[in-house]
């Protein structure tokens, strides 16, 4: 409370709140005067597997996911991320260096981190024996590996070094991959997913970057791109039990996206309807009706609820 003072007192001070409380003495929980901290909050952070994104979004970082809105990171994308790490000249940290300049341990260390845990040890592997590490690189790859073992950034972080450090492994590999590799839309309505699911996952700052806000969002609405310009959006109702699709227009569907906040840019707070229209084509329908096969048409009809045999 910046309206009252605070006071910050070492162990065997006396205190009291005024002079009709009793005197309390201050005293340690453990350990003594003589006590060393012999645990780093790394150490720690291991120890309970936990890991952090890295809050300073730099706008490099920012570029490089917002340049995959929409595709997802799997089995075989990671794969080929950690099979392209080889012959790249790895440097030492230093500055805030651009990764279209020279690629570092710090850099590299967190994009590694963001993988999928299983493919983490075989690419510090390929790392360590198969790139060009320079020798204050290969000197401190051990202590830099430990202390950034808690952070991570985002994998698409390896996209870009292999697209800038190995355009012809990138063409041939990364590239077909990441084309091929775009997240399903689809809303399932015999899920419980919901518009509320987001919003809280905002609160809890569970969102780092638009393509996970993305792949949410296909989960729960879409734009009906016709005269009527107007969302559809999937809807739990708690009495039956199951999910619905209920029309919303263009102006509430954006006051209710505005109203999720997901980090701050600046001095701006990103929203969910900004990342929408970044990505509004791939979430656009022309139109409804009850039954389509036709996959720029929404169909109202997603199967029979029970499903009946024949008995022979």
């Amino acid at each position: 409370d910046e309206t009252k003072r605070s006071l910050i007192v070492l162990p065997e001070s006396k205190v009291r709140k005024n002079h009709k409380s009793a005197i309390n003495k201050y005293e340690f929980i453990r350990g003594g005067w003589n006590s060393t901290i012999t645990r780093s909050v790394g150490d720690v952070l291991n120890d309970l597997d936990i890991k952090i994104t890295v809050e300073q979004r730099s706008e490099e970082i920012n570029n490089i996911v917002h340049e995959n809105v929409g595709v997802m990171i799997n089995d075989d994308l990671a794969q080929a991320l950690v099979d392209g790490l080889y012959d790249i000249e790895i440097h030492n940290d230093g500055g805030n260096m651009s990764v279209d300049k020279e690629v570092t341990l710090f850099t590299l260390f967190q994009a590694i981190n963001a993988l999928p845990k299983e493919f983490i040890e075989e690419a510090y592997i390929n790392v360590r024996d198969l790139c060009k590490l320079t020798e204050r690189a290969r000197n401190n790859f051990d202590n830099a590996r430990q202390r950034y073992s808690f952070m991570q950034t985002s994998p698409f972080v390896l996209v870009k070094i292999l697209k800038l450090h190995q355009k012809e492994y990138y063409e041939e590999v990364i590239k077909p991959l990441l084309k091929n590799n775009n997240v399903v839309f689809g809303i399932d309505l015999n899920d419980e997913f919901t518009m509320t699911d987001i919003r809280r996952k905002a609160e809890q700052k569970l969102y780092k970057y638009s393509n996970e806000v993305i792949e949410d969002l296909n989960k729960v609405i879409r734009f009906v791109d016709n005269e009527q310009r107007m969302f559809i959006q999937k809807v739990w109702n708690v009495d039956s039990k199951t999910s619905s699709i209920s029309f919303v227009t263009t102006q509430s569907m954006r006051d209710s996206l505005k109203m999720i906040k997901l980090w701050k840019d600046g001095n701006k707070y990103i929203n969910a309807y900004d990342v929408l229209l970044t990505k509004l084509t791939e979430l656009t329908v022309k139109g409804v009706c009850f039954k389509s096969n036709d996959k720029d048409v929404f169909s109202l009809f997603h199967g029979y609820k029970y499903r009946v045999s024949k008995k022979k």
